[in-house]
């Protein structure tokens, strides 16, 4: 009896790892090799024999190829089990608003597809598989992952998350994750179209107003996209033009802009990095008693979600890509996720919206002496 009770116990328990195994095999190529025995145990929290029976088995049906001296090769890949719940993984205390707007189109997409969502606010190490899978009820494999993170995961914790076949996508705008399902929004991009646009106009001492150059990596980003377009002309940015902070919110950021529109060489032109910051230097304008757009034009290079359109009628702007829209791109691509073969990246890009606040320079005589030129 204690034989046939052994063989029992080790058909359990493949039988408990091939269908796990097959989750993971949709992550893989057809012609890909699997990790060792050694490694799939780990990942899967099992014998080194029960992985050899369990491969051996999807060997018999024809989903892998055992080489010799060549490892488990990947033949076809299995249909997956589709998810039940998204999980969004969410640490952006820096950027709640961006956040939680994404969370709303999760929401919404979540509701569309019939899933449920579970947003945590303080996530576990990602690369603790027990935490994972007690928030998933036990098995991560039958969720979705939103990673909605402040700062880009490492290399190494996303590697493993695809080594062990968990569906996930990265919600932010850091394009060196293109490697993984990202939902992106190049907001380098966004800065420089603006301020190409209103360089084209014949402005030449434009200003770049909501930078934290300390804060953030994406500050960096659309500094670059800023940068970018003078140097298109052969010009060098001033760095008197970069107002730090949000002056909507910001006292210091306030009075930075009010000091740099009492200059007798103020700037022509004003790029706010999102509309919120542009409504703002709309105000801010007004109580300097600067006429938009005939004084000075104002434009901004990025959606803020929660204005009311009023405030928003008179403001000229490159849409980055709304938060909301990431959202609900994330969620369709995990509810795909067992359709598809390899990896899913998608980068909003923007476009411009022109209300009329932007025009020409009032005095065209101002160009010469407003800048200076690349040696």
């Amino acid at each position: 009896m204690r034989p046939m009770r052994k063989r029992s116990e080790a058909k359990s328990q493949v039988d408990d790892v091939v269908p796990r195994l097959r989750r993971r095999l949709m992550h893989y190529y057809p012609g890909s090799r699997l990790p060792g025995h050694k490694q799939l145990a780990r990942l899967l929290n099992a014998t080194e024999r029960t992985i050899v029976l369990a491969v051996s088995q999807l060997a018999k049906e024809g989903v892998v190829e055992l080489r010799e001296r060549g490892g488990t090769v990947v033949l076809s890949a299995p249909q997956a089990m589709p998810i039940r719940e998204v999980h969004v993984l969410n640490d952006h205390k820096p950027r709640l608003l961006f956040a939680e707007t994404v969370l709303l189109g999760v929401s919404k997409r979540c509701a569309h597809h019939g899933l449920r969502m579970v947003a945590d606010r303080d996530p576990p190490d990602l690369v603790d598989a027990r935490a994972l899978r007690q928030l998933a009820g036990g098995d991560p494999l039958l969720a979705g992952w939103v990673l909605l993170l402040a700062e880009a995961p490492p290399d190494s914790t996303l590697s493993d998350w695809q080594v062990r076949g968990i569906p996930f996508v990265v919600v932010d705008d850091f394009p060196q994750t293109a490697h993984v399902n990202t939902i992106s929004r190049d907001v380098q991009r966004a800065v420089h179209e603006a301020t190409c646009k209103l360089l084209d106009l014949g402005h030449r001492r434009i200003a770049l107003v909501g930078i934290y150059l300390d804060s953030h990596p994406i500050s960096q980003q659309r500094l670059r996209g800023f940068e970018s377009a003078h140097s298109r002309l052969g010009l060098q940015v001033d760095p008197s033009m970069i107002v730090h902070g949000d002056p909507v919110h910001y006292e210091p950021a306030r009075q930075e802009l009010q000091r740099l529109l009492e200059r007798a060489d103020r700037p022509t032109a004003l790029v706010g990095v999102d509309q919120s910051v542009g409504c703002g230097l709309l105000s801010a304008c007004g109580r300097a008693r600067l006429d938009v757009p005939r004084e000075i034009s104002v434009i901004s290079a990025g959606l803020h979600p929660r204005l009311e359109p009023e405030l928003l009628s008179r403001l000229s702007c490159f849409d980055e890509g709304p938060p909301e829209r990431m959202g609900e791109l994330a969620v369709d691509v995990l509810v795909n996720h067992h359709n598809q073969v390899g990896i899913t990246n998608v980068f909003l890009g923007s476009c411009y919206v022109d209300r009329g606040s932007i025009a020409a320079p009032p005095d065209p005589s101002i160009h010469p002496d407003a800048f200076r030129h690349v040696d």
